[in-house]
């Protein structure tokens, strides 16, 4: 019964990480950026859009790009339920 439950945990796991790696990927494909609205800004220098995207690190390969995110989103979560934890005590 234990090898069950750690197979359908571990299965659990990599169905997330398709999840969440397809979903990136999909999100990765709309044309533009979330930052785009900013080449509209007439008053904003033309090296500012350049920095934004370098910060963001959306220069940067996909692969690097989607490593990034799935380390940072698991980080994030840990310190959410940490945080959490720590109200409940």
């Amino acid at each position: 019964m234990a090898k069950y439950v750690l197979s359908r945990f571990f299965q659990m796991g990599v169905v997330f990480l398709l999840f969440l790696v397809l979903s990136y990927i999909l999100f990765d494909a709309i044309p533009g950026n979330a930052f785009q609205s900013l080449l509209l800004n007439p008053s904003l220098p033309d090296y500012a859009y350049d920095q934004v995207v370098e910060l963001y690190g959306l220069n940067e390969p996909l692969l690097t790009r989607i490593q990034n995110y799935v380390i940072n989103f698991f980080k994030g979560i840990l310190v959410i339920l940490i945080f959490n934890f720590l109200k409940l005590l």
